[in-house]
């Protein structure tokens, strides 16, 4: 399950249409265990994403080696068709990899630079004519109009506007 390779049609590849959960593991014993699960549920409801199986979760942090790992999880919503909607039965798909902790001690000691970035992601009206991997946004939009009651295969446009606040 690990490192499988992913289908083509895969909807986190395809639309971005998934979510990850990045967790430190100690000797197999994954640190804030609990509130990484509970974030990661929180977002697959926000997405109306079925969990993988909690005991196919929980059971992950047991595979490590010795000492510190860094366990990745990608949880997608599977296979489906073309288009954004989105599939009847989604199967959710769990993705995962352990690698070494690298620490840092440079950074440790140092400190680290922060920098203030004025790009405004949903502005970037320049970019929304390329064709690219992520298109969350538009699944989001989608949900939300699945939400209300309207009809997942209803072909009509959706207009959405992309407001600029300074």
């Amino acid at each position: 399950m690990g490192d499988e390779a992913v289908p083509f049609d895969d909807r986190g590849l395809a639309y971005g249409d998934g979510l990850f959960e990045t967790v430190l593991v100690r000797d197999g014993q994954p640190v804030l265990w609990q509130a990484h699960m509970a974030r990661l549920a929180r977002g697959a409801d926000r997405l109306g994403l079925p969990m993988p199986a909690a005991e196919t979760l929980n059971a992950l942090p047991g595979r490590a080696e010795g000492g510190l790992q860094v366990l990745k999880l990608l949880v997608t919503r599977g296979s489906g068709g073309r288009g954004y909607a989105v599939p009847d039965t989604p199967r959710p798909r769990l993705r995962w990899r352990f690698t070494p902790f690298a620490p840092m001690p440079r950074r440790w000691r140092e400190g680290v630079h922060v920098r203030l970035c004025h790009l405004r992601l949903l502005c970037l009206l320049h970019l929304l004519r390329h064709l690219r991997l992520l298109r969350l946004l538009r699944l989001l939009r989608l949900l939300r109009l699945l939400r209300a009651g309207h009809d997942r295969h209803d072909r009509c446009g959706v207009l959405s506007l992309c407001l600029c606040v300074d």
